[in-house]
């Protein structure tokens, strides 16, 4: 065996001392990982859940959920006792809602090509036409998104494109102050008002009721997907300014005696970030981002806010930053509130009405009521679709 020189020996040696060395670093950092104090291994580790059969489900329940002119109803309400979900709660204006069911049906098709749903979509878009087509449908959430989207695809033939885009075309979109006016005077006695009928026999009243959401917080998303089909800036510079009349209000107080903000629940809030983030996509605006960026913080990531937040509309919210990042953390984020939805939401056991296939509403704090409301339930599968 030949004497190795004085060098290499050193070099050898030193090589040893580095291994080693980092070893033990690298064996630190496993054990902080598992403790909770290092978060960069864990990310890599997270993947998408597949809840590709749970969509499927739902879709096949969203598409029973029919009036006599073959329209979506509005909701099932259920039955604790007799466990079962037979009451219809549907009006003649019919769900205003119902497109946002066929979008998640067709980007759905998009990814898996059962025909059965393309077929679906060909007849939703059809009977929505046909039911809506001289009605402004600005009470109706994400229409233009919705149908902006709807008509990229290339399994729509061009009729049906031309039907979706007049839909769209013809939306009349409240100004600013108008949507300002709606939130500090006319939100507050409708809901006053609603005491005294039966909310779903008239949208407006279901509108800022049942449904749990206030549609005019996806106005700005509207009129940006308007503006990118139809070309016209006064349709750009409507979002921008009912945007600014959301932050304002989101950030005001209603008056001292009640001491809450006028904005102020889960669903709400969460359409007013994808809108803010919808306006930062098209132009880049940093104030945009950066108002979404701190209103999730406020809200959605907040640890003390966490189980109220943790719904569809959320879940979406968190998929939008996702999508616009790449940043692993809103991965993890999703997979929580996913989580939590699949645990808490689709009929099982603990839930104390029979289960058959729809999930039922969340209120925004971790709990469900015995209502299945089928926008809702189009928005799970969105959701959870990839």
């Amino acid at each position: 065996m030949k004497k190795l020189s004085l060098p290499v020996v050193i070099t050898i040696f030193c090589v040893i001392i580095f291994l080693g060395l980092m070893a033990a670093v690298l064996t630190k950092e496993k054990g902080l990982v598992y403790s909770g104090k290092v978060e960069k291994v864990k990310k890599e580790e997270i993947k998408r859940t597949d809840y590709t059969q749970v969509a499927r489900i739902t879709l096949d329940w969203i598409d029973k959920q029919r009036n006599e002119q073959g329209w979506y109803i509005l909701e099932r309400g259920c039955d604790h006792e007799t466990k079962t979900c037979d009451v219809v709660w549907d009006n003649k204006e019919g769900n205003k809602d119902g497109l946002i069911a066929t979008w998640a049906r067709l980007n759905f098709f998009e990814q898996h090509g059962d025909s059965k749903d393309l077929e679906i979509v060909k007849r939703d878009i059809d009977l929505f036409y046909d039911k809506y087509k001289d009605d402004n449908l600005k009470d109706s959430l994400w229409l233009c998104k919705t149908s902006y989207e709807m008509a990229q695809s290339k399994h729509l033939d061009q009729a049906r494109k031309e039907k979706l885009k007049e839909l769209c075309a013809g939306v009349e979109y409240p100004s600013a102050k108008e949507v300002e006016e709606h939130w500090l005077l006319g939100r507050t006695k409708k809901l006053k008002d609603s005491i005294k009928v039966k909310v779903w026999e008239d949208w407006d009243f279901y509108g800022v009721t049942l449904r749990g959401f206030d549609a005019s917080l996806g106005y700005p998303t509207d009129l940006l997907f308007r503006y990118k089909w139809l070309g016209n800036k006064k349709d750009l510079t409507a979002a921008k300014e009912i945007l600014a009349v959301t932050k304002k209000i989101y950030s005001d107080k209603v008056e001292a005696s009640l001491d809450k903000q006028l904005i102020r629940y889960p669903e709400d809030i969460c359409l007013g970030i994808i809108s803010a983030i919808d306006v930062y996509k098209l132009d880049k605006e940093q104030e945009m981002l950066e108002f979404a960026s701190e209103t999730y913080k406020q809200t959605v990531s907040n640890q003390e806010k966490l189980s109220e937040s943790q719904t569809t509309v959320c879940g979406l919210t968190v998929k939008s930053f996702l999508d616009l990042t790449g940043d692993e953390t809103y991965l993890s984020d999703l997979e929580k509130n996913n989580k939590i939805l699949i645990n808490i939401g689709v009929d099982g056991e603990n839930m104390i009405v029979v289960g058959d296939g729809g999930w039922f509403k969340s209120d925004g704090k971790n709990r469900f009521v015995t209502y299945k409301n089928v926008v809702e339930n189009g928005l799970i599968v969105e959701l959870l679709r990839n």
